[in-house]
């Protein structure tokens, strides 16, 4: 049995993130029996427990996986020339609108090619990954003026300066950067005992992508955290915004709040995965993110939530800042509430 005990605080989106994205990472790796949980203390601190592998062995598929999306063959890493850009990332969910129906042609071939090739292959993580991130929504218009952000995760929060997207400019570098590393350094990394932002490094490094305010972060724990998107689910819907899991309201382009459930017992990912996709989940989510909204909770969807596990529910507020041109969107601090008893929110 090996506990890996995940750094940062419970306050901290980036830490859930990334002990979901290292269950998720494992799982694709073969090992079984994976279990997550906070601790009961005044500090909660999140573990991820593998029953049968040994910390070398986990630190070796966290490596390996890097270097295998750091190929210059991996999804990760290809690129296209979109719109007069050369390096767009083909599978970034919000890219630069396409001006021809040539362009949308050329972004769904080379699409369509990888995954393709993907299923082939049988890579049900890195499939899991491109579902969640969401895809540019060439069936969304708003008076016949396209929205192609509408079909991209909430989650993906890589702030689009220049023309800059999520996976040519933040997700494929973090591979090559992660993969650079030796296996000790990747664990070492996820669990606190190194911080290397080799991606930036400056007081107000964007390496954490939204997922926690802007500062230092380890490359190795961005990268494992937004694996963790795994976890939350898209939903499409031809007549409105995407709906991502734990994203509240759900019909807004730029979500107000993120919501996730809090075990205090050892559970499996797949608990974990169900419980944040949840009906109980989004009726609370939607009664934070109300903000008429006083007084208790749904009762009902509160008790489904305790009958499935979940002793609390963590919300944080999500903040929108920068130009309206590249916006930027940061998950605040996550505040803990207890299931089961009578609680409000501010």
């Amino acid at each position: 049995m090996t506990d890996i005990v995940v750094n940062g605080e419970i306050e901290s989106a980036l830490t859930h993130f990334t002990g979901l994205g290292l269950a998720t990472i494992g799982e694709a790796a073969g090992f079984v029996g994976i279990r997550l949980s906070w601790s009961d203390e005044d500090k909660p601190r999140l573990s991820v427990s593998f029953p049968h592998e040994s910390a070398d062995s986990i630190a070796t598929s966290l490596h390996a996986h890097a270097v295998s999306m750091a190929d210059p063959e991996s999804w990760v890493q290809q690129t296209m020339n979109h719109e007069k850009r050369q390096s767009t990332g083909v599978f970034s969910p919000r890219i630069k609108v396409p001006t021809s129906g040539d362009s949308w042609a050329n972004l769904t071939r080379l699409r369509r090619r990888s995954l393709d090739a993907l299923l082939k292959r049988n890579d049900r993580l890195s499939l899991s990954m491109i579902g969640a991130l969401g895809e540019p929504s060439y069936w969304r218009f708003e008076r016949q003026s396209p929205r192609p952000d509408a079909g991209a995760s909430r989650w993906e929060m890589k702030t689009r300066n220049r023309g800059a997207e999520f996976i040519g400019d933040r997700f494929a570098p973090l591979a090559r950067t992660v993969a650079l590393r030796a296996p000790e350094d990747v664990l070492a990394g996820v669990t606190g005992e190194r911080t290397d932002d080799e991606l930036d490094g400056s007081p107000d490094s964007r390496t954490a992508t939204g997922l926690q305010r802007p500062g230092p972060v380890d490359s190795a724990q961005a990268w494992v955290a937004l694996w963790g998107l795994t976890a939350f689910p898209v939903a499409h819907d031809p007549h409105a915004q995407s709906q991502t899991a734990g994203a509240f309201p759900q019909d807004r382009l730029h979500t107000r709040w993120f919501v996730v459930p809090i075990f205090d017992r050892p559970v499996s990912l797949s608990r974990w995965r169900s419980v944040i996709a949840s009906e109980p989940l989004a009726v609370l989510g939607r009664q934070i993110a109300d903000d008429d909204h006083v007084g208790a909770y749904d009762r009902a969807a509160e008790s489904q939530l305790v009958e499935l596990g979940s002793v609390a529910l963590g919300a944080a507020r999500v903040d929108l800042r920068g130009s309206s041109s590249a916006p930027e969107r940061v998950i605040l601090d996550v505040e803990v509430t207890p299931l089961g008893e009578e609680y409000r929110h501010g």
